[in-house]
């Protein structure tokens, strides 16, 4: 069974193992701009997003499978209609079985408690497994980034 919890100070080095996950991924598509690294997330990162409660973790028993991190943005002005957004940084899961989906169900559960409207979030255009896994879940491509090395 697949319980999820707001993540805690002790469990920095299981989340860490799941960034390194993705953080490789990074480094071998992008090694102009990532290296490699022992903690992808230091300390103080950590500890800053435990204190905000923005670190979601999935646990199977007592080991964690999977980690959100994300932030609640609010709009408003002149040009744009107001909205509160869960931002979402990062999602990591080992293994497969559903997992992601799970943690994303989560996220949303979360975002509306919290009382955001939209759940976003950046991929790399390159991932595609990714980009369609996001999309089997609904979510809609917004915008393309464009990058020049100079």
């Amino acid at each position: 069974m697949l319980t999820f919890r707001t993540a805690a100070e002790p469990d920095f080095e299981h989340v860490n193992r799941l960034a390194r996950q993705v953080h490789e991924l990074h480094v071998s598509l992008h090694p102009d701009l990532y290296r490699s690294v022992k903690h992808p997330i230091s300390c103080e990162e950590f500890r800053e997003m435990v204190e905000r409660d923005q670190l979601v973790v999935a646990c199977r028993g007592e080991h964690i499978v999977a980690y959100a991190a994300f932030a609640v943005r609010d709009f408003d002005g002149a040009s744009i209609l107001p909205r509160r957004v869960m931002m979402l940084d990062a999602l990591c899961v080992d293994g497969r079985q559903g997992i992601a989906h799970a943690m994303l169900e989560e996220l949303c559960r979360r975002g509306r408690a919290l009382g955001c409207t939209d759940l976003q979030l950046a991929c790399d255009s390159r991932n595609t497994s990714a980009l369609a896994f996001y999309e089997a879940q609904g979510m809609q491509r917004k915008l393309i980034q464009f990058r020049k090395k100079l």
